[in-house]
């Protein structure tokens, strides 16, 4: 009997809190909807006192900003890359264009030699 008696207490004590809870919710809402919309910038600027959404925004935001830039930094890393690959390209194919005809000019020669010393 009296573990019912203490059982029945703490139901009602469960149910009273949860109530209460309930209640309490319910007021937040109603405050949160009574309240003028605010700018984001005005609330980003309120700090520690802003809503937690807005604290998670701005977390977001960060992370987004720092994102961006590491992004910015590589692209502008991998261009460069890519203009020093273009040119370093380039300068190796006029090198091995003119070491052709280099090569090309002297087998020539050696051409017009062998064919002289055959002439005679």
């Amino acid at each position: 009997a009296r573990l019912q008696r203490e059982l029945d207490e703490l139901q009602r004590q469960v149910t009273v809190a949860a109530s209460q809870h309930k209640e309490g919710e319910a007021a937040a809402r109603t405050a949160a909807l009574e309240r003028p919309v605010q700018p984001l910038r005005v609330l980003l600027s309120t700090g520690d006192s802003a809503p937690a959404i807005i604290k998670e925004l701005k977390l977001e935001v960060r992370g987004t900003r720092e994102l961006r830039d590491r992004l910015f930094v590589l692209q502008n890393e991998l261009d460069q890359c890519r203009q020093k690959l273009e040119v370093d390209a380039r300068v190796e194919l006029e090198r091995e264009r003119l070491l052709s005809v280099h090569l090309r000019a002297q087998v020539d020669e050696k051409d017009r030699i062998i064919a002289d010393l055959r002439f005679d």
